[in-house]
Parts: structure tokens; sequence; C-alpha cells
């Protein structure tokens, strides 16, 4: 419950400074997820923020659970979103993203710890990351605009899949985690970029306006 209340705060605060309410909904899960499966138990993992790259930490949310046995089923839903709703959304492909602040279920991120840390979904289900010029990393993805729900696999075989709602207006973007794939722990707002130069420019003006 904190976390929902959280990410209503969260939502909240980047509305205000943006104006209007977010442009999807958070559904509840489809049918497609509805079949229960067992709990993983917790591990708990010691890391080091000074040596983790932040946006391997990112791509892989739920790394204090191994997630990975869901992959073929999360790819079999994958592939069955994608066959029943080949649509793209400008709100999601239109541009890259950058990593603007991230709560971990344990904290926030001070400002500044993810600069230059984008992802770049694209017009056929894929999507790149990494770290100013650098790409770090690909998968797919799936994006409903009925249900605001973001599906996402990492191509390696070795990161959780991800399930997130996602909540729009004007230049940001926040993604709420789901449980289903473990990550419900993690809430991140994004901010929209067109260019990795608009990444790396720290004096950079996010626009104005509605896509």
């Amino acid at each position: 419950m904190k976390f929902k209340i959280f990410a209503v705060l969260l939502s909240l605060s980047i509305m205000y400074s943006c104006g209007g309410d977010s442009a999807s909904n958070t559904a509840s899960t489809d049918s497609d997820t509805a079949n229960p499966l067992k709990a993983v138990p917790e591990q708990e993992v010691v890391t080091d923020d000074a040596e983790d790259s932040k946006l391997d930490l990112i791509m892989r949310t739920s790394a204090n659970r191994d997630y990975t046995h869901k992959r073929p089923e999360a790819l079999s839903i994958l592939d069955h979103r994608i066959s029943k709703d080949g649509e793209i959304y400008q709100i999601i492909e239109n541009g890259m993203f950058e990593y603007d602040m991230v709560h971990n279920g344990t904290k926030m991120s001070r400002p500044g710890d993810y600069e230059g840390q984008w992802i770049d979904f694209k017009d056929d289900h894929t999507y790149t990351y990494g770290n100013n010029k650098d790409q770090q990393g690909q998968g797919r993805y799936h994006y409903s605009l009925d249900s605001g729900k973001l599906l996402m696999i990492d191509n390696d075989k070795s990161s959780n899949p991800q399930e997130w709602n996602v909540m729009r207006k004007a230049h940001v973007m926040i993604l709420v985690g789901n449980e289903v794939y473990g990550n419900n722990n993690y809430q991140m707002k994004l901010v929209q970029r067109f260019t990795v130069d608009q990444v790396m420019d720290p004096n950079y003006v996010e626009p104005d306006g509605s896509n």
C-alpha cells in the first residue's frame, strides 16, 4: 500500500510541475497473466552503489529476487499481446527517455544520480538503453494504451522480465512496477529527449506542451 501511496504522491508532484492529469490508466492485470504462479522467496543481495551500474540495476529491477524462470511465460505473453494489439503509440515511441528519479522501495535517488541514462522504445516493439553514447543493452516490449501496461523483456537471459503501469503527461513518463515479475518496489520518473546529444547536455531545457 505504501508504494501505491508513494506513486500517487509522486505523480501528483510531477503533474503539479507539468499541469493536468495523466494520459493513461493503471488497470489491473489482464487475463493472460491471471494464472497464479509459485511465489519466489526473496534473496538478500549486497550491492555497492559506487561500483554497480545504475542503469544495469534499473533494467534488473527485481535484483533481490530471481524471476528468470518466468521468462518463457513472459515471452509467450508478449507475443500474444503483440498479435492482439500491434499498435505503436507515440507516447512511448516518440523520441527517447532519460531517467530522472528512481525510488527502489527504500529510498529516492539523488538529483543527477541517473544523468545520461536513457531508454529508447522503437516502432518494431524493441528497445535499446544505454549511458550517454554507449548502448548497454536491448530487448522487446509491448505497450497497451487501453490498460496502460508496459511489458519489457531484456535480451539478456539473466535479466528478469518487467511490467509497468505507465502514466504520461507532456514530456514526463512515470513507471510504477507490477508485482507479477517482482519489480513492484520500483517507481521512476523519466523525461523525454529526442537525441543522445540532448541527454548529454546538462543545460538542455525541457520542452513545453503536450506531444
